[in-house]
């Protein structure tokens, strides 16, 4: 990261960093993402970094890993684990991937080595980003990429006042159409 300002305290083994931007970028390689989240604290002894954002403007975070099509989604607040290379972030609204808002379970997602995204339980599915058409509920949903996930969850198929559901075991959102994959809406 550039352009903060830090307390690094080796006697505490504490450093705490902020940005002198509105706008900071701090790139995590080993699980190829970036994040805008504006305020963070290394804790050296632990081997940990917890990230922090503003109440009303959460920070950004986007894969850099050139197979997910520059996934892009807001946190509130994040945990790394410089041990395991696992970032946690909470207050995640949704994630849209493939003409989807994606819900994760309690705003509550985590990412691993490579970008890998943890498969969400309990997540919800709202598909069709513009008139929000299709509900699955309880789903459990692999995030590929911008363009592409997985999943299975229960499909929201109510008429009138009745509603039911039924069992979908193979969601997949990806892009459709005729030509290139890169160039399919």
């Amino acid at each position: 990261t550039e352009n903060v300002v830090s307390d690094v305290d080796f006697d505490e083994q504490l450093a705490t960093f902020k940005a002198n931007d509105e706008y900071l970028e701090t790139k995590l390689p080993a699980i190829q993402y970036k994040t805008s989240m504006n305020e963070f604290t290394w804790d050296m002894a632990e081997e940990h970094i917890t990230f922090k954002s503003e109440v009303d403007k959460p920070g950004i975070l986007t894969s850099t890993h050139p197979d997910k099509d520059s996934l892009e989604f807001n946190g509130g607040d994040a945990f790394y684990d410089l041990k395991t290379d696992e970032l946690k972030v909470s207050g995640v609204p949704y994630v849209v991937s493939a003409d989807a808002f994606i819900y994760p379970d309690s705003n509550y997602l985590e990412i691993g080595r490579g970008g890998a995204m943890a498969t969400l339980k309990n997540a919800q599915i709202i598909a069709d980003t513009l008139n929000k058409y299709h509900v699955i509920n309880r789903a459990t949903v692999d995030v590929i990429g911008r363009r592409e996930y997985k999943a299975s969850g229960f499909y929201e198929y109510n008429i009138g006042d009745k509603e039911q559901e039924i069992e979908f075991e193979n969601v997949v959102g990806q892009p459709f159409g005729k030509g290139a994959w890169d160039e399919r809406p």
